[in-house]
């Protein structure tokens, strides 16, 4: 219920302040689950893709946002669960994202690992694809433009100007030729998703 008055109240300051456009809303399954991968560039990202997603979205947040209790039970009932940013391994996160993609629901996830270039895409971490391989969910390629101008790094204040979020085509995990071991499957899946971002990119 929480989601859902916060997400509105998001679609409209995001309208009113930034013009948001969304494109490919088209992509996102109407059920099933389903990962967002997307380009990461400003803290307003998950905001952004939470305003632009048809259907509700969780969100992985460093462990140490959730140190305050109003702040932390803010998070929570907003779908967002945390993470060790310094483990870039942390399994109770990991068994955290399968278990909410089991139940058929959408997650987000930065495969860069943190805020990057808007010129160009830095390297994607494999947690998409390993989350993808053993839940089954698809991915959808996502690429998010203006939001650094909007909030730049380090900025106080936020500034007036477009955004755009784009979810391109889902990649289906399932139907992939993979023939190489684990590791190497998710280093190929990886690669794909980092290629399908990147073709937004140069739509957009």
């Amino acid at each position: 219920m929480l989601y859902r008055i916060l997400r509105l109240f998001a679609v409209l300051l995001f309208k009113i302040l930034f013009r948001i456009k969304v494109k490919g809303e088209e992509n996102i399954p109407e059920s099933g689950p389903f990962l967002i991968a997307s380009n990461h560039i400003s803290f307003l990202d998950p905001v952004a893709i939470g305003a632009a997603s048809p259907r509700p979205l969780n969100f992985m947040a460093r462990d140490d946002l959730f140190s305050n209790r109003i702040f932390g039970w803010l998070l929570r009932n907003v779908n967002v669960f945390p993470v060790k940013r310094e483990n870039r391994e942390d399994i109770s996160a990991i068994r955290e994202a399968l278990k909410r993609l089991r139940k058929g629901e959408g997650l987000v996830i930065f495969p860069e690992g943190r805020r990057g270039d808007s010129d160009k895409l830095g390297e994607g971490r494999v947690g998409a694809a390993l989350l993808a391989y053993k839940s089954g969910a698809l991915i959808i390629p996502a690429f998010i433009k203006g939001s650094d101008k909007a909030l730049p790094r380090d900025a106080k204040f936020i500034r007036l100007g477009p955004i755009s979020v784009t979810f391109g085509k889902s990649i289906d995990v399932s139907k992939l030729e993979l023939k190489g071991n684990k590791r190497e499957n998710y280093k190929e899946i990886t690669e794909r998703v980092m290629d399908a971002i990147s073709r937004l990119k140069d739509e957009n």
